[in-house]
This record gives structure tokens, sequence and C-alpha cells, in this order.
């Protein structure tokens, strides 16, 4: 599943501390609905300082070349979660718990959603 995607816009943020958060992922999202010419959205979530409560960056990318910014979505174990865009916060919520019982062990390298023409949205989560 190696992929090379584009990045259109990145945030550095941390969903537990940042009081500006949702402004920020609004302000990215944003940002690269502008610059998408129509490809394919990912959001990617890499460079973790920890676990799902340190910082993370966000990036939203495309499936079109139109950045110089790539980033290619490495071919690894991911679990997968199909969910739509109003509740991707709930579902990322439900793997953090999951996580913190202990019945998912996450990778923390590249993690992303993949967001499709019929409304679904796709969460791969990498694990070891």
């Amino acid at each position: 599943m190696e992929k090379e995607v584009y990045i259109l816009s990145s945030i550095r943020t941390n969903n537990f501390t940042d009081d500006a958060l949702q402004d920020k992922v609004r302000a990215v999202w944003h940002t690269a609905r502008e610059k998408n010419d129509g490809g394919m959205l990912y959001g990617i979530y890499h460079n973790y300082e920890s676990d799902y409560r340190g910082d993370y960056t966000l990036s939203v990318a495309t499936t079109s070349p139109i950045s110089d910014d790539v980033l290619t979505l490495p071919q690894t174990k991911y679990t997968t979660y199909i969910t739509s865009a109003p509740h991707i916060f709930d579902t990322w919520e439900s793997i953090w718990q999951r996580e913190s019982e202990g019945s998912i062990n996450r990778a923390y390298t590249i993690d992303f959603e993949r967001y499709l023409e019929d409304g679904r949205v796709e969460i791969f989560v990498a694990f070891k």
C-alpha cells in the first residue's frame, strides 16, 4: 500500500493541551481544500512526540502532484476503521480508549485518514 501523497498544509498540535486545536484543524483543512485540484484527500498524523497524548503533526495531502512536499505512506501493518466525517473524532476517541485498555499496540509512525467520494472515511492506524 506504499503511496506518495502531496502535502497541501500542515500544523503541529496536541489533542489535549492545545487550546486552539479546533481552529488550527479547521484552518489546515480550509487551506488544503483551497489548494486541492480534485485529488483524493488524506489527513496524515506523523512526527509523533510520544503517544496519543503528545504533540504530533497533522498534514492534509492529496493524490494530485500539485506540491513539491511529498510524503510516502509506508506499507506496514494497519488496522482500518470505517467512519464518516461527522464521526471522525468519536472514532479516534474509541481508538485511544482501546489503546488505554491495552487491546491495541500502536506503532506511532504514520497514521492517516483517506476521504472517499461517497462520504466514508477510512482511518488507517499503524500497529506493531
